[in-house]
């Protein structure tokens, strides 16, 4: 494993696997651990569509918005009309950037499948709390939902005027933080029953930080700051992000259990937490102070960075609440995190 020099040479580098990726999504596992192609456009590529839209949007590199084309363009037809299920929470993701190519092409067809997104979650059955669960018929939140729902909505409310969006939004994120939070560490749980109980799974997993911190950052940076429950959000995030700084270590990473400190680190949640840090630092959430929390970041990820681009050291796929294999290797939810991370990196400091 090479070691490479910041700057830019590594965000091209890790760009470049990241396109590669988007041209042809992993197939992801069922609970069972077969195949399941249909799967391979949810979450994970939204990811690495993520990556692709920051660095588009940070460079204006046309070749990431083609990458971004012909992603949305094998799983959507002229119509607008989706050709993969969309029916679950995790399927809405994709439709974050799905947003950015809408406004970068002006193409309405891009529009009428966010839309249908929109209509879906319309429909979505609700968990007893009022917030929408993991999975449709069920009381399951879990803390991926956060990232994996709200940042779409609130960038499909302030684009086509719809502010009923945002209010299911910030009451996704605040109903999750009153019932799933933990008071003394500002981090959250992996998930909990809507009818009870509450707080399952693990307190502080890695990822689930990451997807928490992500959830609330992509949301506020959409929402716009007049809006009732910005600064509570904001608020929130800040809190969770000076737990987070105190527990990094000492070469950047984070382990995947944060809080405990002799388990194996995670570079997954390394990425998440460092992309959260460096957006919320450019919105004005967080200040200054919080940059050398995201150098010694970037530096772990260019240290598990191989010569192809491919970034190493993320635990597998969480297969529910309490459930985290012990596998780590180069996983598509890394590769698009630390892309973002990157491209967001380098516009800050503006390293040659």
């Amino acid at each position: 494993m090479t070691a490479l020099p910041l700057g830019e040479a590594w965000r091209r580098l890790v760009a470049t696997a990241n396109r590669r990726q988007l041209s042809s999504p992993p197939v992801r596992v069922d609970m069972q651990g077969a195949p399941d192609a249909r799967q391979r456009f949810s979450w994970t590529a939204a990811l690495s569509a993520l990556g692709a839209e920051v660095c588009h949007r940070t460079s204006g590199d046309a070749r990431e918005l083609a990458a971004l084309r012909q992603l949305y363009d094998r799983i959507i037809d002229q119509r607008g009309v989706w050709q993969i299920p969309v029916n679950r929470v995790e399927h809405v993701m994709i439709g974050y950037t799905l947003l950015y190519l809408e406004e970068m092409t002006g193409e309405s067809r891009y529009g009428r499948a966010a839309a249908c997104l929109v209509e879906m979650l319309n429909d979505y059955p609700r968990a007893a709390d009022g917030s929408l669960p993991y999975l449709p018929h069920t009381q399951l939140v879990l803390v991926d939902t956060l990232a994996m729902l709200c940042p779409f909505l609130a960038r499909y409310a302030t684009m086509h005027h719809v502010a009923t969006l945002l209010d299911l939004a910030t009451a996704q994120l605040r109903t999750f933080v009153a019932h799933n939070v933990d008071a003394e560490t500002s981090l959250p749980y992996h998930g909990y029953y809507a009818d009870g109980p509450r707080y399952l799974g693990l307190h502080g997993w890695g990822r689930g930080t990451g997807w928490y911190l992500l959830g609330l950052i992509d949301t506020l940076v959409e929402l716009p700051a007049s809006h009732s429950a910005h600064a509570d959000l904001a608020a929130v995030f800040a809190r969770a992000a000076e737990t987070v700084r105190d527990c990094q270590r000492q070469d950047g990473h984070w382990h995947w259990a944060i809080l405990h400190r002799a388990d194996h680190t995670d570079s997954s949640t390394t990425s998440l937490i460092g992309y959260s840090l460096m957006r919320a630092i450019q919105a004005g959430i967080l200040d200054d102070g919080f940059l050398p929390t995201v150098t010694r970041a970037v530096q772990a990820l260019v240290g598990v960075t191989r010569i192809d681009g491919m970034l190493d050291g993320a635990l597998g796929e969480s297969r529910g609440l309490g459930k985290y294999p012990q596998q780590y290797g180069p996983r598509p939810w890394l590769q698009g995190s630390a892309t973002a991370l990157g491209a967001l990196y380098l516009q800050e400091t503006r390293m040659t």
